[in-house]
């Protein structure tokens, strides 16, 4: 599981914004797979930012040399009001060993353009 801790902007599973994002069942993932997952950012602010994204409080610890997330945000300014799309991409090792559950915090960040 994946709690997500936005901070400046609104996470949402549609683009309408009306379903915020809180968690994201990670289910299963195979040594080698990846897991993707589309979200909608909303700068929710009166001015334009960047974003950017970190994980925390793994658990167990050690899952985070053997998994890593990304996502296909590309740097662009987002102005007051407008909504992105992402994708956030969850990667595993092939030759992870010995974690068979995991969970961390996505934490979603506004950037100051100015």
């Amino acid at each position: 599981m994946g709690t997500v801790k936005a901070v400046g902007v609104g996470a949402y599973w549609d683009g309408n914004c009306t379903s915020r994002v809180t968690e994201i069942d990670l289910g299963f993932i195979e040594p080698g797979g990846l897991l993707n997952v589309t979200i909608f950012l909303r700068n929710e602010g009166n001015a334009p930012m960047g974003l950017s994204i970190n994980t925390e409080n793994w658990n167990p610890p050690e899952a985070s040399k053997h998994i890593t997330l990304g996502w296909d945000y590309a740097g662009q300014t987002v102005n007051p009001g407008a909504v992105l799309k992402v994708t956030l991409t969850l990667a595993v090792i092939s030759n992870i060993t010995g974690i068979i559950s995991f969970s961390f915090d996505i934490i979603i960040i506004e950037l100051d353009n100015n």
